[in-house]
This record gives C-alpha cells, sequence and structure tokens, in this order.
C-alpha cells in the first residue's frame, strides 16, 4: 500500500512534467481571495441519522450521499452534482466537511441537512483538477491542501501545494502556497505544522506557518534516513485522511514507513520538539507487519489502526502498547479473502471505533458493502451495519453522526 502511494505520487510529477529545483520562493495572496461557498438546491434528511456514505467515482462527475439509521436503513438520498473522488471527510462544530481527491469542488453538510459547495480561494478556476490530500481539523482550525503540482498559471516554476486554512471563531481565513507535496498539517499556537515530500521524492519535512501573519518562519528537515548511496528509505504513512501527522502531549508525531521490502510495513514514529524541529525519540511501532491506515488521539492516547484490524497505543509517556486487534470472525475472514475486503475509513467516537469497509472483487453496483462497530478498548465486534443502497459508484466514504 505505502510503496504504491509513493510510485502514485512519482507519476504525478512525471506527468506534470516537473523540472530540476530552482530558487526557492513562496507566494501568498490578498485576503480577497477567500474559499468560497455556493448553496445547492434542497437538503438532505438528516433525522434519526447515525451514517451517511457518500458514493462517487474518481474520474468521472456526479456524487451521491446516501443518510442511514443505525440498524442500515436507507432514510434519505441526495445527488452532489459535480461530486469527484470524495474521499476525505472532517467533522467541525456540527457541520461536515467532504473532500475531493481530485478536483476544486468539495461539500459542506450543515447540523439541518443544508448541502453547500465550496471551493478554493477565487484565484482558482472551480471544478479545475486541483485536489487535495487530506481535510483536517486541528484544535480551532481546519486546513486543507491544494495539489496544483507543477501548473503554468498557479505555480509555473516548481512543484507546489497551496495551504488553505480558516478559523470560525475568529474569523480568520487565508492560504499559502509552499514548494512540495502536503502530507498533513496540525495546528499549535496560532503557527500551521505541515508534513511534506519534496519535489525531488527524496526529502521530507516540516514547514512552519505563523498563522496571524501567514508567513512560512521554519522549515524543518525530518530524518527519512536517506543516505548519499541508497534510495529512499522512510516516507509519511497513514493512508486516511492525514494520518501521518499528529498533535501529541506538545510535540509532534510523524509517522513513516519504509520502501524496501525489509522494513516496509514496519513503521515508526518520530518525536519532535515543535519549537525548533529537533528529533526527540523515534519508535519502532511494530516489529511484525503494521501497515498503518489511521491514527486519531483520544482519551490522552494516541491510537494506531492498521489495515489489517490492529490497533496499537501510545500512552503519555511514549510507551507503545500492542496487542489489541479489531475481532474478526471467520465468517468475515473468508469474506474478506474471497470478496477482497478493504477499509475505506475509520470514524472513532468515545470507545467506538467504526471501520467501512468495500468489498471490491464486483462491479462497484453488485458489491457489499458494510460499518463494522468496534470496542476501542478491548477490540469486540459490537455490530455489523450492512449498506443496502446500491451505487455504479467506485469509490465510497462515510460520516458518523454523534
Amino acid at each position: 500500500m505505502f510503496t504504491r502511494k509513493i510510485i502514485v505520487i512519482t507519476l504525478i510529477i512525471i506527468c506534470l512534467g516537473i523540472c530540476s529545483a530552482i530558487a526557492y520562493y513562496l507566494t501568498t495572496y490578498t485576503s480577497a481571495n477567500k474559499v468560497s461557498e455556493s448553496k445547492q438546491s434542497g437538503q438532505i434528511n438528516l433525522q434519526n441519522a447515525s451514517f451517511a456514505v457518500i458514493y462517487s467515482d474518481a474520474m468521472r462527475q456526479g456524487a451521491e450521499i446516501v443518510t442511514y439509521n443505525s440498524s442500515g436503513k436507507i432514510l434519505d438520498k441526495k445527488a452532489l452534482d459535480g461530486g469527484r473522488a470524495l474521499y476525505h471527510t472532517e467533522e467541525n462544530g456540527g457541520d461536515y466537511y467532504i473532500a475531493s481527491e481530485r478536483q476544486n469542488h468539495h461539500f459542506k453538510l450543515t447540523k439541518t441537512g443544508e448541502i453547500i459547495s465550496f471551493y478554493g480561494p477565487a484565484i482558482y478556476d472551480k471544478d479545475r483538477a486541483i485536489g487535495t490530500s487530506f481535510i483536517r481539523r486541528s484544535n480551532d482550525y481546519m486546513f486543507y491542501s491544494m495539489n496544483m503540482g507543477l501548473h503554468p498559471k498557479y505555480s509555473p516554476d516548481r512543484y507546489s501545494n497551496e495551504l488553505v486554512y480558516w478559523n470560525d471563531k475568529t474569523h480568520l481565513n487565508n492560504h499559502i502556497i509552499l514548494p512540495g507535496y502536503f502530507q498533513s498539517a496540525v495546528e499549535m499556537d496560532d503557527k500551521a505544522y505541515v508534513l511534506y515530500i519534496d519535489e525531488s521524492i527524496e526529502k521530507v519535512g516540516i514547514y512552519v506557518v505563523d498563522l496571524m501573519k501567514n508567513q512560512l518562519i521554519h522549515d524543518f528537515p525530518i530524518d527519512n534516513h536517506k543516505t548519499s548511496n541508497s534510495d529512499g528509505v522512510y516516507y509519511p504513512t497513514g493512508r486516511f485522511n492525514g494520518s501521518s501527522l499528529q498533535v501529541f502531549q506538545n510535540r509532534i508525531l510523524v509517522l513513516l514507513d519504509g520502501n524496501r521490502p525489509d522494513i516496509e510495513g514496519k513503521p515508526i514514529i518520530q518525536v519532535i520538539n515543535p519549537a525548533n524541529g529537533v528529533l526527540e525519540k523515534e519508535i519502532k511501532l511494530s516489529t511484525e507487519g503494521f501497515n498503518l491506515y489511521s491514527s486519531t488521539v483520544y482519551d490522552d492516547q494516541l491510537y494506531l489502526i492498521s489495515s489489517g484490524n490492529q490497533v496499537n497505543v501510545l500512552d503519555q509517556k511514549f510507551q507503545l502498547h500492542e496487542g489489541l486487534t479489531l475481532e474478526k470472525t471467520t465468517s468475515f475472514m473468508q469474506k474478506v479473502k474471497e470478496q477482497r475486503g478493504s477499509m475505506c475509513g475509520t470514524y472513532l467516537i468515545g470507545d467506538s471505533v467504526y471501520v467501512l469497509y468495500d468489498f471490491v472483487k464486483n462491479k462497484p453496483a453488485d458489491r457489499d458493502r458494510e460499518i463494522h462497530k468496534y470496542n476501542l478498548k478491548t477490540g469486540r465486534e459490537e455490530a455489523v451495519i450492512p449498506l443496502s443502497y446500491k451505487s455504479d459508484k467506485e469509490m465510497i466514504s462515510f460520516l458518523v453522526f454523534q
């Protein structure tokens, strides 16, 4: 999974015709170029809804959102005109954000069921093929990236991404363009820490952005064990919505996995001092195979979930506890094997973790799709919610309502 991700990033850069590095730069835009919104017609019913599942395609526009109750009964459905590759989701203040990996057209679902399209800053054409690699809430801030790459209009000289951010409490709304491919962003003390891979696919680092001034103030390198006589060794990992970066115990945690066969699937955690970028500790996440899918801070602990249903926990003293596995019945494992089941999202609420599974062997309209609810403390499976809506869309993501 991790190796494929690096290959995809490399192909993106090659396809965009990236050239050799030139002088470092950064560009910002005026406050007039803010994130824009436009209301969609109609609403979707959220009364008694426990879940919303988003169905979309990677290459075709036109998506659907379907709400379900706790047992999987369909409550309502709504077409999302223009929706495409709607993979990343995040909750903020009771509203839910749904972001596209492929284009500059995203959606917000309000707590009252209103659906609103939103786009990047006004300088960018709506619906252009400029997608995002994450959308995340960190404290009072929302962050998402815009991957314009090497673009003759927006970034003609270097492969770059735009960090878009806002704070509803202070009404701050701004964005900044920097070189590289962004993996995630978190906030501490009104500073954004932005994890990136550079255009050469060799360097990994953290940009520190002063959010009040909208200025880059530091560029901390990450030790990814790169040497002069080897290919890159460790790169950000965690497939789900920026899981490669976390704030934990007043430190920045970077999760990395190897790209060589002997270390792939054996990720590490780097503990970074946010004041100076110094590496304080490096932790081996697992001595066995552990393909990180998602990470979540809850109850003063960091929960790390693998694509194989394993859960490791990092406590407040940065001690790693291994061994918990989300329950897998014999019938479920057989189904995973026969129908090629895979994770398509995780969602943690209280002591419960919800996992969305897509069984991808058959064509989309013939696939089984399920939400499994597990007890996060014991790993016990508490419910299986089958999703009866049949869609010809190839991708799914989901929301869980509290």
